[in-house]
């Protein structure tokens, strides 16, 4: 494809605001080619950002991510499931999703856990689990045999998806997020099947819903009370459930679980050293306002994975994962494992 014509796509899309599919992912597989240059990157990217969030469009794209990605040998795993979520919230939490995932493998729920560095918070989960001293950079081969041996393994964002680093200076002079951000939780490089996805906002529910659908895949869309990425314990929660070909929509409020109402002052960590401080205190069984919140997040991850019939079930079986140390032992020998 010529410059011309990617000049004649964009010049379409933001003269008319006709957002033709088949144009835009023509586009967008130039874009992480490496062949529009930065001006094109920039005005594609930003002409994205205005267009109506369109969830055929970000399945198609995160599918062209995936198939220029690195992944596990055994892709895809279907049985596995992913916690990792939008982010962007700026809630300043602590790494809840991660910690879940910690508890997830304890209770015999298979996790491959796709993550980056922070963009918006003060501690990403590669941040927290490189600090912890997990292992960031296995590659494809070791991360499999961790999973296979373990139950979970991690997989770092850039390792596997190397070819959108061009992109990195670009998006970062954008200032705001682009079409990236969202595809991000959807190109798990171990092809989980089953998706604890959290956003930002109830707008992005269905987005994120559709797009899961559209990809294969099964599990939970959730948005805490209109502004986390996570389940909390103080607002209602918006859930859009993607099982069997369909998807649901549900609330679930704090009562639901069974537990404490938990305020987000409770749960802040203002450095990657106090989230991975908090995230052994609740794997170690510390009753702390945090413990709360990561039991519900799992409940829920549980739930998506049909591992229990209903949230209150779930608080009880991960209370029984952490409480018997069994959470705590998976961060122990993620941590020392050797192949």
């Amino acid at each position: 494809m010529t410059d011309n014509t990617h000049l004649f796509f964009l010049k379409k899309l933001l003269d008319t605001n006709v957002f033709d599919q088949s144009e835009a992912i023509t586009i967008f597989e130039a874009l992480i080619d490496g062949k529009l240059d930065e001006t094109q990157s920039a005005v594609f990217l930003t002409a994205l950002a205005f267009c109506p969030d369109n969830p055929m469009f970000l399945a198609n794209a995160a599918a062209q991510v995936l198939k220029r990605g690195q992944k596990l040998p055994s892709f895809p795993h279907k049985d596995a499931l992913d916690t990792c979520g939008t982010g962007g919230d700026y809630s300043s939490s602590f790494n809840i999703s991660t910690t879940v995932a910690f508890i997830l493998a304890a209770c015999d729920v298979p996790v491959i856990k796709h993550g980056n560095r922070s963009s918006s918070s003060n501690s990403g989960s590669s941040d927290v689990l490189q600090y912890l001293g997990v292992r960031i950079d296995s590659p494809p081969e070791i991360a499999e045999e961790t999973f296979k041996k373990l139950g979970i393994c991690f997989c770092f964002a850039p390792q596997y998806y190397p070819f959108l680093k061009n992109l990195a200076p670009i998006r970062k002079k954008l200032g705001f997020r682009t079409i990236f951000n969202q595809i991000g939780p959807l190109v798990n490089p171990g092809g989980s099947g089953t998706h604890l996805l959290g956003v930002s906002r109830n707008s992005f529910l269905d987005l994120f819903a559709q797009a899961l659908l559209q990809m294969g895949k099964q599990g939970i869309v959730v948005c805490g009370g209109g502004k986390m990425d996570e389940v909390i314990l103080d607002a209602p929660n918006e859930l859009r459930i993607i099982r069997s070909g369909a998807i649901a929509a549900s609330t679930l409020l704090p009562a639901d679980f069974g537990l404490n109402p938990v305020s987000l002052s409770e749960i802040k960590a203002n450095s990657i050293e106090e989230s991975a401080g908090i995230i052994i205190d609740i794997l170690n069984g510390s009753i702390i306002p945090g413990r709360d919140v990561v039991l519900a997040n799992t409940a829920l991850a549980l739930f998506a994975a049909n591992k229990v019939k209903n949230v209150k079930d779930g608080v009880e079986f991960a209370k029984i994962a952490i409480d018997q140390g069994k959470a705590k032992a998976i961060l122990d020998q993620l941590k020392s494992f050797v192949v």
